[in-house]
């Protein structure tokens, strides 16, 4: 039995120990640059007769890097057809290590249309994490409210 224990117990620290090894090397890939398509809605359909249901959105864009900036060189705001409707950056814009940025539209703007997105193009001088890239919509009428988030997929990267 004292045997049995020692096996196991010994076990167990081999796992633990290579497990731990391995968490420890592990490390998120690192960018220079994306461009990102960041689903979001101006509205949401409800109901038989497709009601809107008006929604504010807020692009957020949250840098995961605690050494470098990054440089937001587009952010623009796309309607359902693929037509820009906005372009939130008429100059780069630098978000801080580990800082954040958002872009709003407001809810009664509903000029995206239920498929709207976000086309984002962003750079950095040095490899760092991808930045968090996420739509928020929320809503409210009535006693009713809504609210959910979309990550932003990348179309193309630079490493």
């Amino acid at each position: 039995m004292k045997k049995t224990v020692r096996y196991a117990l010994v076990a167990c620290f081999v796992i633990f120990s290579v497990c731990t090894a391995a968490a420890q090397d592990w490390q998120a890939p690192r960018w220079k640059s994306q461009l990102l398509h960041v689903p979001v809605y101006s509205h949401v359909y409800y109901g038989n007769k497709e009601a809107r249901f008006a929604l504010a959105t807020t692009l957020s864009v949250r840098n995961t890097s605690a050494e470098h900036p990054i440089v937001l060189e587009q952010v623009t705001y796309v309607d359902t057809d693929g037509k820009a409707v906005r372009n939130f950056t008429e100059k780069p814009v630098t978000v801080p290590p580990l800082g954040g940025v958002r872009f709003v539209v407001a809810e009664n703007d509903l000029s995206g249309g239920s498929g709207a997105r976000f086309i984002v193009r962003w750079n950095c001088t040095s490899p760092v994490p991808a930045p968090v890239v996420e739509g928020v919509m929320i809503g409210t009428a009535s006693s009713q409210g809504i609210s959910f988030v979309t990550g932003g997929v990348v179309l193309e990267g630079r490493q």
